[in-house]
């Protein structure tokens, strides 16, 4: 399997590299959402969502860009009003991701900021 999908002649990433990608970033999170360590329904996130115009591109689907959620935490993070819900999560998830990544950066994105505390 290609590790980078720059090498693919659209630069996407096929069904089974995003299957491999989110197998990866499970075994990473040990199946936990990395909010509230909850086991249960468990799923791979885009933290900068596809919605964001680059659907399957490098940017986009890779580990860096992706983390466990639980559905509860899921459902809370899309959830309209979410901003304070959000920003508590990527405290949490920034610290997570630099366990992994040290240089990891929170997204330059609306809505993405870090909250207090």
């Amino acid at each position: 399997m290609r590790r980078f999908a720059k090498h693919r002649p659209n630069g996407r990433l096929s069904p089974e590299e995003i299957r491999e990608l989110q197998r990866k970033v499970r075994r990473r999170d040990q199946e936990k959402c990395v909010v509230c360590l909850n086991r249960r329904g468990v799923a791979v996130h885009e933290i900068v969502p596809r919605s964001s115009g680059q659907t399957r591109s490098p940017e986009i689907f890779n580990e860096h860009n992706m983390v466990c959620l639980c559905r509860e935490c899921h459902d809370r993070w899309h959830f309209k009003n979410a901003s304070g819900f959000r920003a508590l999560a990527m405290r949490h998830i920034a610290r997570h991701m630099r366990q992994f990544y040290p240089d990891w950066q929170v997204p330059d994105r609306p809505g993405l900021e870090v909250g207090e505390g």
